[in-house]
């Protein structure tokens, strides 16, 4: 008997698979150099940063001043609305 007659015919897909890894290796092999951007070294400025927070930190102390003389100076009008009734009663503590 022939063995190739009683194998089933697997050659096609394994053609395609090698064909498709020859071509994923030529791509690599003659890829475009220009494709991963040049890495430059950044050193990071941490007088600038330290000078960026400080400012941060000043404008929210002066919101925080101004706020603050707002709320000495002026009178505000508190209503209140929609309390819980049962927080307004009072509870009877006991022991079980």
């Amino acid at each position: 008997m022939d063995p190739r007659i009683n194998k089933p015919h697997r050659s096609w897909p394994r053609i395609l698979v090698i064909l498709f890894l020859a071509a994923t290796c030529w791509k690599v092999w003659l890829g475009d150099p220009q494709v991963l951007p040049i890495a430059a070294a950044q050193i990071p400025d941490s007088g600038m940063q330290r000078k960026v927070l400080i400012d941060e930190i000043r404008k929210t102390n002066q919101l925080i001043t101004q706020l603050a003389a707002t709320m000495k100076t002026h009178t505000f009008k508190v209503r209140i609305e929609g309390t819980d009734k049962q927080a307004t009663t009072k509870r009877s503590v006991g022991r079980k």
